[in-house]
């Protein structure tokens, strides 16, 4: 008998720890929901037999809809909503165990973008938790937990997320039904994060210390073309600055802000990204960051 699963996402992490899943004998993914403007290309998936439901994440869990007839044939054992960012009904998740992947403290750091807000904070290391999903917010119980390091750029970490994930979820599957007798109570207390907003990636040199503004550049340079995150960013005279890269501790020539040339800033933005020179920001208390990725738009 097969240990049948859904995997619900748009995010393409998420679906790189369902690649990580699909050798596991005696297991099936019987079926992909996304988003109607998810942009990862599921042809793998496809051709190893796998549906894909696009529909709008508030209606797709509606009884009458094409998956809800699936589920109710095939009658998975566990729905995963691995990088989900709507609400998923009550009467789904009562009915049908549903789990998330959520990096955090629990039952602390939980909300939205947990790990862009931990990596601001400056947070060295987190915990990937595979938790039930019920009605209030990140307060289900957690079955199963790996500590992952917080350092380097946000792809770096969300690396060490996709390792974890399908570290956790092959156990929590091969496992199952025992993955779910014993757990860790989490309940509604502890601290929440509100989803990061594009005017938290803004940042302003005259009320930001050095370390701060490295958190915020690690923490938003998002690569998956799904994310909501903005990428840090930094006004100047008519331009947008899209900082890509940055470090505390400068290894090469500096071109000061303040020296920047309107007439030549193309040049000097290509003679950055050649690594010929970085950008030297002086943040709040005098501390330098020194750019060395960026973008200009206008």
């Amino acid at each position: 008998m097969k240990t049948k699963y859904v995997w619900a996402s748009y995010r393409n992490w998420s679906f790189e720890v369902l690649e990580g899943l699909l050798d596991l004998e005696n297991t099936e993914c019987i079926a992909i929901v996304t988003t109607l403007d998810c942009t990862f290309d599921f042809t793998s998936f496809i051709n190893k037999g796998i549906p894909v439901y696009r529909d709008n994440p508030k209606l797709i869990f509606e009884k009458e809809s094409e998956l809800m007839k699936l589920v109710n044939l095939e009658k998975p054992v566990c729905s995963f909503f691995y990088g989900w960012s709507w609400k998923i009904p009550n009467q789904y998740h009562s009915a049908h165990l549903s789990v998330t992947l959520h990096p955090g403290w629990l039952p602390n750091d939980k909300g939205g973008s947990p790990l862009q807000n931990q990596i601001r904070m400056g947070r060295e290391s987190t915990a990937v938790n595979i938790m039930k999903i019920e009605e209030a917010l990140d307060s289900g119980p957690i079955y199963s937990r790996e500590v992952i390091s917080l350092l380097g750029m946000i792809e770096e970490v969300w690396l060490r997320m996709v390792s974890a994930g399908i570290l956790l979820t092959r156990k929590f599957l091969l496992e199952f039904p025992d993955s779910i007798e014993n757990y860790e109570s989490n309940g509604e207390l502890g601290s929440y994060y509100s989803r990061v907003k594009p005017i938290d990636s803004e940042i302003k040199l005259d009320n930001m210390t050095a370390e701060q503004i490295f958190n915020i550049v690690r923490a938003h340079n998002e690569q998956d073309p799904n994310s909501y995150v903005e990428k840090a960013f930094l006004y100047w005279e008519s331009y947008k600055f899209i900082i890509l890269g940055c470090t505390l501790e400068n290894k090469s020539k500096v071109v000061h802000l303040e020296e920047l040339n309107t007439k030549s800033i193309f040049r000097q933005i290509l003679e950055i990204n050649n690594d010929n020179y970085c950008l030297q920001l002086n943040s709040q208390g005098g501390l330098p960051v020194y750019v060395t990725r960026l973008r200009i738009t206008t």
